[in-house]
């Protein structure tokens, strides 16, 4: 049985490059395990790792991409969880609010949220534009100001 990938997440993987060509990465959906390619069974926590990637529909496998152990992975899913304006991904978006310590991960997720647009995603924003960092802020207020809803957050400078 083969599987098959969101074409835009790799393969929840990374992109090496070897000999000037491009090799992707398996990994487990559930342990994370870097995978060869045609293991059915992940030798290290015994998940059907066909069955469970077949088994989800494209926005499941974005949102469960969100737990992946690699940064810019857990990027990209962000951004096409936001374009895709996936409102069933917003619990997990604001899990990565208050777990990241990736700045630009939460960047992402800061931009996902905006786009999403839901009650829950402008609280979350409401309280990322008093973050620390001031891009997260910056992206926070500007996500806000778009939607029209809370014009009395003040700017940070």
């Amino acid at each position: 049985m083969e599987r098959t990938f969101p074409r835009n997440l790799t393969a929840y993987g990374a992109i090496s490059t070897e000999h000037g060509r491009a090799m992707t990465t398996f990994y487990c959906p559930k342990c994370w395990k870097e995978l060869r390619e045609d293991v059915e069974i992940c030798p290290y926590c015994g998940t059907n790792v066909t069955e469970t990637w077949s088994s989800m529909s494209y926005e499941e496998k974005l949102v469960h991409a969100l737990n992946h152990p690699e940064p810019t992975t857990v990027m990209r899913a962000a951004w096409l969880l936001g374009e895709k304006r996936v409102k069933a991904s917003v619990p997990s978006l604001l899990r990565l609010t208050e777990e990241t310590k990736d700045l630009y991960i939460l960047l992402e997720v800061t931009r996902a949220l905006g786009k999403i647009d839901t009650p829950e995603s402008r609280q979350a924003l409401k309280r990322l534009a008093h973050h620390p960092a001031r891009m997260i802020a910056r992206e926070a207020l500007r996500s806000l100001q778009k939607t029209g809803v809370d014009r009395t957050i003040k700017k940070s400078s």
